[in-house]
């Protein structure tokens, strides 16, 4: 098909088809490349925007969070410092041990819980479990209701588990709460 047309023509086809193929390259390719250019560069400009509005946002703002932060500070160590030690939770357990012991009751073991803060105290839960009679539990229980700290009985599990001295022996769980004031 070429074979026919002058030196000429097939340049001009030549230069018609690179022509052609140029505007193709343009209209598929370039263009939106320029234009997907321009959108993220919109963007970038937008993002920036944004950040230096949040960075402006949190400078301000900096001074009020440190104060914050400051005050959070103060007010753990203060509860902390409020907050009784390992060592007056060992003298509270140590104490009951002994009102046990005076009532002729060995106890078996003591757990105690998390302290929790209850408004202007403390609140000192304890699982204890030992075997008595009758008598020994009743003074025992006077014992805790009159001592010095307040120690409530929150539960008390009571179960015969057979006989010592011709009295019933008595497994006995309990539940008490020590309250502790805050200081």
């Amino acid at each position: 098909m070429f074979k026919n047309l002058t030196k000429r023509e097939k340049t001009v086809i030549m230069i018609s088809i690179f022509a052609l193929l140029s505007a193709i390259y343009f209209v598929q390719l370039y263009q939106p490349l320029v234009l997907e250019r321009t959108t993220l560069e919109k963007e970038i400009i937008n993002l920036r925007s944004e950040y230096q509005q949040k960075l402006n946002l949190i400078k301000r703002r900096l001074p009020e969070v440190k104060e914050t932060i400051s005050g959070l500070e103060t007010d753990y160590q203060q509860a902390i410092q409020q907050f009784p030690n390992q060592e007056e939770i060992s003298a509270f357990l140590l104490e009951i041990t002994e009102l046990a012991t005076r009532q002729g009751i060995k106890i078996d073991y003591f757990t105690p819980r998390n302290i929790q803060g209850k408004g202007e105290f403390y609140e000192l839960p304890i699982n204890i479990s030992f075997y008595t009679n009758y008598g020994s539990l009743v003074s025992f229980i006077y014992v805790l209701e009159h001592s010095f700290k307040k120690i409530e009985i929150v539960n008390l599990d009571v179960v015969t588990s057979g006989q010592t001295d011709n009295k019933p022996l008595l497994q006995v769980d309990a539940t008490l709460k020590i309250y502790l004031i805050k200081l």
